[in-house]
């Protein structure tokens, strides 16, 4: 293993602590019905921008006329240094938008590089050149994510809705490879791909494709987000997704770079089924309330895009909109919530997952 991989596994420590306490947190919240509240955020998200190059059909940002106003990196840092005072080591990804779009964004990432903040990126890669990928090594990545939506140019370029951006995204990949390896450094790449009914066919594809890239691979199921395209995006084929699905979780059973659980994988049917979670008595399908934290672009501050707003970062203190009234009462709410999301932020994976994941990632890296 190389001594970089070596570090990487490292940097993995304190963040498995947090997991482990966040885990017996989770379960005493549970335990007492809410009484006893011990929670913090462990998945961190932060998006850095609405603004995006690309047209893609499920999103709508894109289509806003007005986007709001973004956090400066003064603010971003400020935000950061009041995270880690809160949470210790903790993980956060940030993405858009587009943030390769915000000229700071090396400077927001070095902060976290230079304070124990382990940061992550999703990005088309389309923007990227051969010095921000230089910057982003230099940053010390923990993680960056590539959209990337099928192994046929003409696959990704329809979903993304701009001509030749395959090309870019794979070509960014490589640039990031090169980078680290000079620099002697992991960087752990994860393709992202959004799976619709444009692109199903070629997932299983996709994933040896990842690899020979060096690469690993995390399904997101398209989401209605009520754009004009949903209708044409969404799987309506059962016999197929059934097929497909079968394929990627023999595939991740025999060791390739899948990071999805079995069980996530399995779930698609119903998400595109339009069917609820079917709750036991006592039974937690949705987490996000004890773990989860969302920082939008203008700073408000989020548990789910399904939920109202707990507060903003500029209003005091995170710790304190945690432990306020609009907090506590989400967690109640969310550990009955039978939507069903697939997005990735709503599944819980044990301790032990997350751990074989991420030992999946650094050997790809």
């Amino acid at each position: 293993m190389k001594r970089s991989t070596l570090v990487s596994a490292a940097r993995l420590v304190p963040l498995a602590w947090s997991h482990l306490r966040g885990e017996a947190a989770d379960a005493l919240f549970v335990g007492s019905g809410g009484t006893i509240d011990t929670t913090r955020p462990r998945r961190v998200y932060g998006l850095l921008n609405e603004r995006c190059n690309l047209r893609c059909q499920g999103c709508p940002y894109w289509r806003m006329e007005r986007y709001r106003t973004e956090l400066t990196a003064d603010e971003w840092i400020a935000t950061l240094a009041d995270l880690k005072a809160f949470l210790g080591p903790f993980h956060i990804n940030f993405s858009g938008g587009e943030p390769l779009l915000r000229s700071d964004l090396p400077r927001i990432l070095n902060f976290c590089r230079d304070h124990g903040i382990h940061a992550g990126l999703t990005t088309s890669g389309v923007l990227l050149r051969d010095r921000q990928a230089e910057e982003l090594v230099e940053a010390r990545l923990f993680n960056l994510c590539v959209s990337l939506d099928g192994v046929r140019a003409q696959t990704h370029d329809r979903q993304r809705g701009v001509p030749g951006v395959f090309d870019k995204a794979v070509r960014a990949i490589g640039l990031m490879r090169d980078h680290a390896d000079k620099a002697g450094l992991s960087v752990p790449i994860i393709i992202k791909p959004t799976v619709s009914a444009l692109n199903l066919g070629e997932m299983p594809a996709l994933v040896s494709f990842a690899e020979s890239l060096g690469c690993s691979v995390l399904f997101q199921p398209v989401s209605d987000w009520g754009t004009a395209e949903t209708q044409a995006l969404w799987i309506r084929d059962p016999a197929e997704l059934q097929a497909i699905a079968g394929e990627l979780i023999a595939m991740k059973a025999a060791g390739q770079a899948i990071l999805n659980t079995a069980e996530q994988i399995r779930d698609w049917a119903r998400h595109f089924a339009g069917e609820p979670v079917p709750m036991s008595a006592g039974s937690v399908r949705c987490s996000v309330g004890l773990d989860t934290l969302i920082i939008h672009a203008d700073g408000e501050l989020l548990n789910c895009y399904q939920w109202p707003a707990l507060g903003n970062v500029r209003d005091g203190p995170i710790r304190d909109t945690w432990r306020g009234e609009a907090s506590n009462h989400q967690r109640a709410e969310a550990l009955g919530c039978t939507r069903g999301c697939t997005e990735n932020c709503a599944v819980k994976r044990p301790v032990s997952q997350q751990v074989r994941g991420a030992i999946r990632l650094l050997r790809s890296s």
